[in-house]
């Protein structure tokens, strides 16, 4: 299941979305409870614009693990995706309770806090990525290309 997944990832990082999502199934087809095919998926079916496929299957890795910090993240990326802010910090906050210094939880919960206005509570998200995180080029990265 491993290597299945694993190159459902790498198409999935080359835009080969829908061959990712072929990968994925193969490996859910062996164990349909393997909470990292079913969170790719849901990555996969997100970079297609199914937002509905995406939570739905960032909500079975969940049920299978309510912990899985990438789930939280998934979820919370569609629903700010979707315009849902508030409900995407949620799932930020379930994320930093269980690991509070992830990177993308921090940067993704400053970006929904933005995105809201609350661009002071923002900032502090931002910050905290930055000082946990300074040479991490995720946090570092303004969106900004020279």
């Amino acid at each position: 299941m491993f290597a299945l997944t694993g190159k459902g990832v790498s198409l999935n990082a080359l835009g080969n979305f829908s061959g990712a999502i072929a990968y994925f199934n193969k490996a859910l087809a062996l164990n349909p409870n393997y909470k990292y095919a079913l969170n790719d998926k849901g990555l996969a079916l997100d970079s297609l614009g199914n937002h509905t496929g995406a939570i739905a299957y960032s909500n079975k890795a969940l049920a299978i693990d309510p912990n899985y910090v990438p789930a939280l993240i998934l979820k919370g990326l569609t629903l700010n995706e979707l315009g849902k802010y508030t409900d995407a910090i949620y799932n930020y906050n379930k994320a930093l309770a269980i690991d509070q210094n992830n990177l993308a939880a921090l940067i993704v919960k400053g970006e929904a806090l933005n995105d809201l206005g609350n661009f002071t509570t923002a900032t502090h998200y931002y910050n905290k990525a930055l000082a946990t995180y300074p040479n991490n080029l995720a946090a570092l990265d303004d969106g900004v290309s020279a």
